[in-house]
């Protein structure tokens, strides 16, 4: 049976973040999607948003957990299909290769983002008059949603380990240390990233540290200084634009 290791994370926004709830025409969107309401009422939005964040932070980290290992600086599917398989690119497995299923399953599961605090979401309306005609221009009017600064979201992810070799999903136990290293060092560079299109900043933390280090002594694995560091630092709001705060 596939063991788990969860690790619950905490986004604070630091900006608005404008949701274009799938209208073409919004200019400054952070994120083209809307949000949507599961069955228990949740606001959520798309698992690819904190998934992609991770995979651009895991780009500029790699090289500190492997030498060997290769960035992929790829986005479309496609390319990354094309450009990033093969040696030095076994991290980016993890994530699963958009279009490849040859021997490849993912380690890495990713739930939807939750929007979980302040309740509210924003609206406003952008028009854009045109001086000639006093009317407003053809595709000006719109209403965008926008979630305000300090607005906290909720992500999710899981480290699929095996529980026997003959399983085809999760990490070898060997290789769970090393990858669990690339993950934090990936969750403390993304505020580095920023999220949505126009890179909006953010702090983040890790809100289950204690459940991390239990899972790993229940695997038969011991942590290494390294991911203790990073687990300490990742236990309190952290961004490397403002001080943080315990």
């Amino acid at each position: 049976m596939v063991k788990e290791i969860p690790l619950e994370i905490e986004i604070k926004l630091l900006d608005q973040f404008i949701i274009g709830s799938g209208n073409p025409s919004v200019k400054g969107a952070d994120i083209a999607l809307s949000y949507y309401l599961d069955h228990r009422g949740r606001r959520l939005l798309p698992t690819s948003t904190f998934k992609g964040i991770l995979r651009k932070a895991c780009n500029r980290v790699v090289k500190l957990v492997d030498s060997n290992w290769k960035p992929c600086y790829e986005i479309e599917p496609g390319r990354i299909k094309s450009m990033c398989i093969g040696s030095g690119y076994e991290w980016l497995e993890s994530f699963g290769i958009p279009g490849y299923t040859e021997h490849i399953w993912n380690s890495l599961i990713f739930d939807e983002l939750e929007i979980r605090s302040p309740h509210e979401i924003y609206t406003y309306t952008h028009t854009s008059i045109s001086l000639s005609t006093q009317t407003v221009k053809p595709g000006a009017l719109y209403t965008v949603e926008y979630l305000p600064p300090y607005t906290c979201l909720k992500a999710k992810l899981r480290l699929l380990v095996k529980e026997r070799d003959n399983e085809k999903i999760g990490l070898d136990k060997s290789k769970v240390i090393k990858y669990l290293k690339l993950i934090l060092l990936a969750i403390m560079e993304s505020p580095v990233i920023g999220i949505g299109r126009n890179s909006k900043p953010f702090e983040i933390k890790i809100v289950n540290t204690k459940e991390i280090k239990a899972e790993i002594e229940k695997i038969g694995l011991k942590l290494d200084k390294d991911i203790e560091d990073l687990l300490n630092v990742l236990s309190k709001p952290y961004s490397p634009f403002i001080n943080s705060r315990g």
